[in-house]
């Protein structure tokens, strides 16, 4: 694996600019093509360019794993046009939920094999994102938060986790998504791991207001260094 320590536009929150897995990189139209072209042969991916409701903050809004993704219904009819014909191509199947929890990857935790969904989602939300992704979905909080997308980044193997996480929730992760994991911190000293990082089985994003210390930690995490 690759690692790639950088900003986007000056902000070291690099996974609020682009969403990642194994089959898709995704990244804001605002973020600049050098940079872009950067982060897609750090990961291993030509990067799909759109915005999501008019904004390039595209790794807010999004969530899926290597088949799907799922995008809120504020997203422009133009940008979901775009997405269904980039991701078609290579496979990807695209759905809509519409909700007042729009920032769905902060709501959503997911890989190919489970999803962890915030709690704060109906029993009618949370059938249909099980529905959609066709993978097991539990509701749970993480770390005393809603959010539990905003405390967790992975790849197929590996998780890097908050420490805001208690034990419990750890084997919950490592059981439900068939994951090894070890606590993280990132941009020094932030729990909000996704929104440092981006990670796929290729390489690895971080911010880089993150220490040395931090960074090693990230990598030894999701490169399974030491596993």
């Amino acid at each position: 694996m690759a690692t790639l320590i950088t900003d986007i536009n000056g902000n070291p929150n690099v996974g609020i600019y682009c969403y990642a897995t194994n089959k898709y990189l995704i990244i804001g139209r605002e973020v600049e093509k050098r940079k872009a072209d950067m982060i897609g042969k750090t990961l291993g991916l030509e990067p799909i360019i759109t915005s999501i409701a008019g904004t390039s903050l595209v790794g807010v809004f999004i969530a899926g794993n290597d088949e799907k993704l799922l995008v809120p219904g504020i997203a422009k009819k133009e940008e979901i046009s775009f997405l269904k014909k980039k991701l078609g191509e290579i496979g990807v199947e695209i759905g809509i939920l519409d909700t007042r929890l729009t920032a769905l990857s902060n709501n959503i935790l997911i890989n190919n094999n489970a999803a962890i969904v915030s709690p704060e989602y109906s029993k009618g939300e949370i059938e249909r994102i099980a529905r959609f992704f066709g993978v097991e979905t539990r509701k749970s909080m993480l770390g005393g938060t809603h959010v539990p997308g905003s405390l967790v980044v992975m790849n197929n193997r590996n998780a890097a986790i908050s420490n805001l996480l208690s034990s419990r929730e750890e084997e919950m992760i490592k059981e439900l998504l068939r994951v090894e994991t070890e606590r993280v911190s990132v941009n020094m000293g932030s729990p909000f791991i996704s929104s440092g990082v981006v990670v796929n089985n290729n390489g690895l994003i971080i911010g880089n207001a993150t220490g040395g210390a931090e960074a090693a930690m990230i990598e030894q995490a999701l490169m399974g260094w030491n596993k």
